[in-house]
């Protein structure tokens, strides 16, 4: 993995850990190419990287191509949406192994990509418990932020 995303990986993760959050959801294309160098092919296309506590991400997005991503070093799998599949839906099942009862999601906030991510319509889904998780306040390496 590149030391650059790595290290924003690893403050991420540790951001997580320190508001006691088990997982979070990013949304925001721009925030998702400054955490994995990931730039999808078209900004209104639902897409979700699911960050672990420990460990690396999972990717779940639409794609204007078939696979939306590689698996990268900084990105573990990846769970393309098909054409007539429910975005929120195909989220919730990628988080279903791995988010148990109690599990608590930070949901990033204040993103300006489109991302139809609503945590109201996944928690009917689950049970977990959603946070509001600000991901613009970790900075960037040279003291910018992912926004």
């Amino acid at each position: 993995m590149r030391e650059d995303y790595a290290a924003r990986l690893t403050g991420l993760q540790q951001n997580l850990q320190d508001f006691a959050m088990d997982l979070g959801i990013i949304a925001d294309p721009e925030t998702i190419f400054w955490l994995t160098g990931y730039r999808p092919s078209e900004r209104d296309l639902f897409q979700a990287l699911i960050v672990p506590a420990d460990g690396l991400p999972i990717l779940v997005a639409e794609a204007a191509d078939p696979a939306p991503a590689p698996a990268t070093s900084q990105i573990a799998a990846v769970r393309p949406i098909v054409v007539g599949e429910d975005p929120v839906a195909v989220l919730a099942a990628v988080l279903d192994p791995i988010a148990k009862a109690g599990t608590v999601i930070g949901v990033e906030t204040g993103s300006r990509g489109v991302t139809r991510l609503d945590p109201c319509a996944l928690e009917p889904r689950g049970h977990w418990w959603f946070e509001d998780w600000h991901v613009a306040r970790l900075s960037h390496p040279r003291g910018v932020t992912p926004h």
